[in-house]
């Protein structure tokens, strides 16, 4: 099973399998006009996928577990979400605390704020 597939405005699909937020982090950074318009369907969306999808320009997502602090940006953005579930929080791999990302992003409300904080983390850069 496919945890991402993104279906473009131009009809293309394009499917990925990386943990996290990795491949939309790859997506933004290699193919970022893919996102303009397109309707998003994945497994698990935190704060920080949130703001890829948001600067991406999105039209809508559909996502098995939401996170509150993900829903509220996404729904501040206008961008309609259909979730199977709604959590407190992304808790982390180990299962011993919430999600790095979603933590480093507690105080961030904008979603090109939260990509320059999230470049920061994994030291890369995304132009906004």
């Amino acid at each position: 099973m496919d945890k991402l597939i993104i279906e473009t405005a131009s009809g293309e699909t394009i499917k990925a399998n990386e943990m996290g937020i990795k491949a939309l982090r790859r997506i933004y950074k290699e193919r970022r006009e893919v996102l303009r318009g397109a309707t998003v369907t994945d497994i698990l969306i935190g704060k920080g996928a949130a703001c890829f999808l948001i600067a991406g320009g999105i039209k809508h997502l559909n996502v098995g577990v939401i996170s509150r602090a993900g829903l509220d940006m996404m729904q501040k953005a206008g961008i309609p979400v259909v979730a199977r579930e709604i959590v407190p929080m992304i808790i982390n791999r180990k299962n011993d605390g919430q999600c790095p990302i979603e933590n480093l992003l507690r105080e961030t409300f904008e979603a090109e704020e939260g990509i320059k904080k999230i470049s920061a983390f994994f030291n890369d850069e995304f132009s906004i």
